[in-house]
């Protein structure tokens, strides 16, 4: 990827880092301070930690370079880092929708909680809402169902992430000006009363069809559905892309700003949801091209920043870590070799969409993962996948996934050097990356709910 800021020093970028970094921009903005940001940019990888980064760097850098090292992501360059902590209120390993309403309220919950205190009797109120009462527009990007739990908790209050629906109907009320990405989950679980019938409705101007993003009329509420959607109303996996069509993160991303872009400000959130998906799976190669999209969907916001400097805040954060990921694992001890991933031709989960009729043999690993010099110990693996019953350690080899491919899927993980230590979330901490005006706020280490605490102390709003 190309790094941000040796490609822009030319321009004056690095003056005005250091220029951001002076100490006025750790207190609140009064009327003698700098200005405060009117755009503001959120971005979450979902299931992102700071593995999950290097990875990526790993891999980008062993395409080109014959010795080891890391080739930065765009975000990997700004010049603020923190990390965040993630609990939940009732777990000390969260998941989605807790950590996403810690992130955009500020509060703590409970598992499954979107928007709502643990005992669900208390409806918090995002940062979304709370820029809406200023005047900004607002929008909200994600590559999984636009209804899924981290784009939900920007706009939605219900006692659970499960229910799809009524978080689809808190969408249509919110009156944010743009969502983009994925689609309605559940869409019709009132026949009657379709989702997108209803938001066409209230005003929204819905795109499902492939289009010129750039054609999109400014000044419309704007829904922009990737017009190639999963069973679960989720965008393609990147690596899929070109055999599956539709955009990218990016050009979702562009199409908001373009979309969102006023005189008075906007904040837009965008949620890279389906990095967490290929962690779930254990599937490594689909990581790294998750991760090359996410980072291309904020350097849309770095370029905009260019044009805005003195205006603009970005933030890339994380959720938490999913996967325990590892560079290096216990097979390959010292060894790895990531450039080993760009064998893999599609993601598991298409693997699996188009494998279902098919029979499972060591050919499959050939097509599909790039390998066809298969050590007896692999041969092995694959065997006793044919015959998962007979394996002791079924949950641990395979988890909820079928069993051949998620061999194939592991033996590529192996040699490439990529370790897991499960199939869920971790309590890890997650990095925090920023730039932009009062970008010092984000440095040092803090939890979760401090993240819209900063965001509005940035901008000069009592929180």
């Amino acid at each position: 990827m190309t790094n941000f800021i040796k490609l822009f020093s030319g321009i004056g970028i690095v003056s005005l880092i250091f220029m951001s970094c002076q100490d006025t921009n750790t207190k609140k903005i009064t009327e003698n301070d700098t200005q405060a940001p009117k755009y503001v940019f959120l971005f979450i990888g979902d299931g992102m930690g700071i593995s999950h980064v290097k990875l990526t760097e790993a891999y980008l850098h062993s395409l080109t370079q014959d010795k080891p090292g890391f080739e930065a992501l765009s975000f990997d360059t700004l010049p603020i880092t923190g990390i965040s902590t993630t609990h939940a209120n009732n777990r000390l390993i969260t998941g989605s929708a807790a950590a996403g309403t810690a992130i955009s309220t500020g509060y703590k919950t409970n598992i499954g909680r979107i928007g709502k205190s643990p005992d669900k009797t208390e409806k918090y109120e995002s940062i979304a809402y709370k820029f809406q009462d200023q005047g900004y527009k607002i929008g909200i990007v994600s590559s999984v169902s636009i209804n899924h739990a981290t784009p939900a908790a920007f706009y939605a209050n219900q006692d659970s992430r499960k229910y799809y629906y009524s978080i689809g109907l808190d969408l249509i009320d919110s009156d944010f000006d743009f969502f983009g990405g994925g689609g309605f989950h559940k869409a019709d679980s009132l026949a009657d009363k379709n989702l997108y019938a209803l938001a066409e409705k209230a005003g929204y101007q819905i795109y499902r069809e492939t289009i010129n993003p750039d054609t999109l009329n400014v000044g419309e509420k704007v829904m922009l559905v990737n017009p190639i959607l999963g069973s679960d109303a989720e965008m393609p996996y990147a690596i899929d892309r070109a055999h599956e069509g539709g955009y990218s993160l990016a050009d979702i991303t562009k199409a908001g700003i373009q979309q969102l872009m006023n005189d008075q400000g906007f904040f837009m959130m965008v949620e890279g949801g389906k990095i967490d998906w290929a962690s779930h799976e254990n599937d490594a190669a689909t990581i790294v091209h998750e991760m090359t999209d996410f980072d291309l969907a904020v350097q849309q916001a770095l370029n905009f920043y260019l044009e805005h400097p003195d205006e603009c805040l970005i933030i890339v954060t994380s959720d938490h870590e999913t996967g325990g990921l590892s560079l290096g694992n216990a097979s390959g001890g010292y060894d790895t070799d990531f450039a080993m991933l760009k064998k893999q031709r599609m993601s598991y989960y298409r693997s699996r969409k188009i494998s279902i009729d098919k029979s499972f043999d060591k050919s499959m690993i050939e097509d599909i993962y790039g390998i066809d010099d298969l050590s007896d110990w692999e041969l092995s693996m694959l065997a006793l996948a044919k015959h998962p019953q007979d394996n002791p350690d079924y949950h641990m080899d395979y988890g909820a996934y079928h069993p051949y491919l998620k061999t194939c899927n592991k033996i590529l993980n192996l040699r490439s050097g990529v370790g897991f230590t499960n199939w869920d979330h971790t309590a890890e901490p997650v990095p925090v990356y920023a730039i932009g005006n009062s970008q010092m706020l984000f440095s040092g280490s803090y939890d979760n709910t401090d993240i819209p605490k900063k965001i509005m102390e940035a901008c000069g709003f009592d929180y």
